[in-house]
């Protein structure tokens, strides 16, 4: 029985090329990942203009909590 795919998921499932796992060896399917990666540029990460932590009281006593204020 199949399961659903997450939708999220199912977005991107057109973008991705079929593969036809019978032929596929792992050595190929390394050299396939490793060209991926390598395909993808770094994105710097946005930095936020404050990040305050702070103890927000609950029922089940205090839990800590941080908030990022975007630049």
């Amino acid at each position: 029985m199949a399961g659903r795919v997450d939708p999220d998921i199912e977005k991107i499932l057109p973008l991705l090329p079929l593969r036809d796992a019978a032929n596929l060896t792992p050595q190929r399917a390394r050299a396939e990942l490793v060209a991926l990666t390598d395909s993808r540029k770094e994105v710097p990460l946005p930095q936020p203009a404050a990040v305050a932590d702070l103890i927000i009281p609950t029922g089940a006593g205090p839990v800590p909590a941080r908030v990022y204020r975007p630049a």
